[in-house]
């Protein structure tokens, strides 16, 4: 917690980002508070009105208020950004963590999998477990969170490899440390900076995953709120009503970002040699 608070104090980005973060999750929980109009109301005559005083981000082909959908839509990105980030670091930190100190057949079948995983490309691997499981917003969740484990373990087992030759892992078996003591007070504690910025990294691509999956239609058909497919109804009219895909999808872009400027000051905070190679 003192590394966390040293870190907002000594570095504006990260504090920016954190600031940026916590009111998209605030907009989030409160979303019916601050939403000037229900995001599922309709009026016709109101359709593809620009940015105005009534309705600041515009209105839809629905004349929806586009400003109240997007509040209602910030829900998923925060479900989806922490749900799968949470639950993928948490399983494949276990895989990984397993293989790497096990060793021997149970590294080599583990890793076998995650093998398989990483073979298929992201998206296609999430658009085929999708299809697979139907649509749904518990479907969507599922599909982030199988195709998203692998790249976590394969980095939990490299550091484990690396910890377990170190020299104070070395001496505390030297002295008839168990293996369950070593791996919970030297290895685990080993690599949670590390796991915190895989962390932040998985979350900001589980919401462009979601979102990418949402553009294409393979979202939750009775979420039309999502961000992905806001911008999907709107490129059509992107000409004659531009605010309509323009601000979801400036606020995709801008909570991915706000998240990888925070990994990337909790990567140079956590390992300063990473921030020396850099410069």
């Amino acid at each position: 917690m003192n590394t966390f608070v040293k870190l907002l104090t000594s570095d504006r980005t990260a504090a920016g980002s954190v600031g940026f973060l916590a009111i998209l999750v605030a907009v989030a929980v409160f979303a019916p508070l601050l939403a000037p109009y229900a995001p599922d109301s309709q009026d016709l005559a109101s359709a593809k009105v620009p940015p105005c005083r009534a309705h600041l981000f515009g209105t839809d082909f629905q004349g929806s208020d586009v400003l109240s959908k997007m509040i209602y839509g910030s829900r998923q990105a925060v479900l989806i950004t922490m749900g799968v980030g949470v639950v993928t670091v948490c399983f494949g930190f276990i895989i990984g963590l397993v293989a790497g100190y096990g060793g021997g057949w149970l590294d080599a079948g583990l890793m076998r999998a995650v093998d398989v995983v990483l073979a298929f490309p992201s998206l296609l691997l999430n658009i085929v477990l999708f299809a697979a499981l139907g649509p749904g917003f518990g479907s969507l969740f599922l599909a982030l969170t199988l195709s998203g484990w692998a790249p976590v373990a394969r980095v939990t087992r490299a550091l484990v490899l690396s910890l377990a030759n170190a020299p104070y892992v070395t001496g505390a078996r030297a002295l008839g440390a168990t293996a369950r003591r070593i791996v919970v007070c030297h290895i685990v504690p080993g690599c949670m900076s590390t796991i915190t910025v895989v962390f932040a990294m998985r979350a900001a691509s589980a919401l462009l995953a979601v979102s990418a999956l949402n553009y294409l239609g393979l979202g939750d058909p009775r979420d039309t709120n999502a961000w992905g497919t806001m911008v999907n109804l709107g490129q059509f009219d992107i000409v004659t009503a531009w605010w309509w895909p323009l601000f979801p999808a400036s606020a995709i872009a801008l909570t991915v970002m706000a998240v990888n400027l925070l990994a990337d000051a909790l990567r140079d905070h956590l390992d300063p040699r990473m921030k020396v190679r850099a410069e």
